[in-house]
């Protein structure tokens, strides 16, 4: 039976959680968070995802990818790190695994991005994350200046200078939706 309140993040800092890494992490993730109910899952990212991870370093490194990206925005890990880019594109694939297996007792599931908490202060003393989020959506957090707001996206270019010059508008690191929504993870990203 699920818990009225609540929200099980996958990965993050406070509430339930569950964590999928590498099992070099494990013990590391362990003392980091020390007594709280963490569930973690290791796996082999390199061994599981070779090919995709083939077919990602291929893109980044073919030159005409790499000429099109901003000179000022080249050193960002989306754009030399395949498996970055791999696990950013898993985020839903991995909520949803943890919702079929069953590991989630919330109503409500979020992934947050675990550099998102960089320091306590970033915490502003939240001992437990909750909002009265709705249960039919599955909610996205943005990013937007004025600037942003009156750019249209009429045109496949325009798509792609907001890609090459890694200007964000839909922040990925932060998804919150209710698990009886598990159809919907796998066309998220």
């Amino acid at each position: 039976m699920k818990e009225e309140t609540g929200i099980t993040i996958v990965t993050a800092f406070f509430n339930d959680m569950i964590i999928f890494t590498e099992e070099k992490y494990k013990e590391k993730i362990q003392k980091m968070r020390k007594n709280k109910k963490t569930k973690i899952i290791t796996f082999d990212l390199n061994k599981k995802f070779s090919k995709i991870i083939k077919k990602i370093r291929e893109i980044q490194e073919n030159n005409e990818f790499r000429k099109r990206i901003n000179p000022d925005e080249i050193h960002n890990l989306e754009y030399w790190l395949p498996e970055y880019v791999l696990i950013n594109n898993m985020k839903s694939y991995l909520i949803k695994t943890a919702i079929i297996k069953k590991m989630i007792k919330t109503e409500l599931v979020a992934w947050i991005d675990f550099g998102y908490i960089r320091n306590r202060e970033i915490l502003n003393n939240v001992k437990k994350w909750e909002y009265n989020f709705d249960k039919e959506k599955i909610h996205f957090f943005n990013i937007f200046t004025k600037r942003k707001l009156n750019k249209k996206l009429k045109k496949k270019e325009d798509v792609y200078n907001f890609i090459f010059n890694n200007d964000t508008i839909i922040i990925g690191g932060v998804i919150v939706g209710a698990t009886s929504k598990r159809s919907l993870y796998k066309n998220i990203f």
